[in-house]
This record gives C-alpha cells, structure tokens and sequence, in this order.
C-alpha cells in the first residue's frame, strides 16, 4: 500500500502542468516517502529469507519474494521518474513491461522443483541442523515435481527421522501418480515427462 500511495504522490506531483511555489521542498518529501518505503521493502525480503532459512521454501514465499522485487523495482522507477524528469507514461509503462516479464519468464521456471530441491537439501536430516522435512508438503502440495528430490532424501537419509517403509510408500504414490499422467495425453506435460526420464520409469517401460 505505501509503495502504491508513492507512486500516486509522483503521479500527482511530478506532472508537467502542476506548478508548486516549493517544489524543492516537495522532491525532498517525495524522496523521503520513497526511502522509507525502501526500507519496509529491504526488512520484508529479511524477514521472508529468514522464514526461509528457519522454516522451508514454500509456494507462498516463493511469490512473496516475487512481489517484493516487483515492489522494489517499482520504487527504482519512481526514483527513475524524479531524476530524469521522465513522464508519468513512461512510469506506467515501465511497470506494466516488468510485471509482463516477470510473468513471462515465471512460466519458464519449475518453482516445484527448486522448492522440493531446496527443502531437501537444507533439512535437519541432511545438514544436521534446522527444522525437519516436511515431506508431507512435499508429496501433497509440490506433487510429481517433487520425486527426484525424495527419492535422492531418501537414498542419503543419516537418521531415520521419517519411517522408512512411509518414505517410500509415498516416493511410490508419486510414481504411480506419474504413470498415470503420462499415459493420459490430457494430462501429459513435458516437466513430467522429463522427471520420469530422470527418476528412470519411462527406462523401466
């Protein structure tokens, strides 16, 4: 909201027709509300790593991070705007273009997967400190993109936090899961077929 209230004070400011006796004074008030703001934005991407690092990578934090950077580079612009005298256009168009790139290439990128890897390769079992995998989260949110990551979990398990036989019950859900999907051309997608090429069970058949 306060990244939003700078943008409409730059965009009611800052237009050519407006004419202010202390202009001077308004740049400096309009810097400042842009500063504070990225202060608030510095803290929260603080804050969500250490949730990362404390807790887990989940969706939720994924796009949170996301949208900090959007909102970060949004205030960039606006600092943009002030400096180079650009217009309030230019300023709109500038964001729109970002939030379409962003959009984009987010479509390109396997969020299930750098989460599941992420997970696994920072958990309590696997580094001896932090917090426990949450391998439920895994198999029910993340889904099939997750296997490779649970089955390496599993084959470089030091301490038996999760039971064994549930382990690989759940690791064989996902692969039948898998099967399933592949075998169904309404259903099939390329990142799961690539994952069953990893996994090895299209080798397997």
């Amino acid at each position: 909201v306060t990244a939003l209230l700078a943008a409409l004070f730059v965009q009611i400011s800052f237009r050519p027709e407006t004419k202010y006796k202390n202009q001077n004074l308004m740049n400096v008030l309009v810097f400042v509300w842009v500063g504070q703001n990225i202060f608030l934005v510095a803290s929260s991407i603080l804050r969500t790593l250490k949730y990362v690092d404390e807790y887990y990578l989940t969706y939720m934090r994924v796009a949170s991070l996301i949208w900090i950077g959007l909102v970060a580079f949004g205030l960039l612009l606006i600092v943009i705007r002030i400096l180079f005298n650009k217009s309030n256009l230019w300023l709109i168009n500038s964001n729109s273009i970002t939030l379409a790139l962003v959009l984009i290439i987010s479509s390109f990128v396997n969020y299930d997967r750098i989460i599941a890897w992420h997970n696994v390769k920072n958990c309590r079992e696997i580094t001896g400190h932090g917090i426990g995998l949450d391998a439920q989260y895994l198999v029910y949110n993340i889904g099939t993109e997750a296997l490779p990551a649970l089955i390496w979990y599993n084959q470089n398990l030091q301490n038996d936090y999760y039971s064994k036989p549930w382990l690989e019950k759940k690791i064989s859900f996902l692969e039948d899961m898998l099967e399933h999907d592949l075998s169904n051309w309404h259903s099939w997608t390329y990142r799961e077929y690539r994952t069953a090429k990893e996994v090895g069970i299209l080798n397997q058949n």
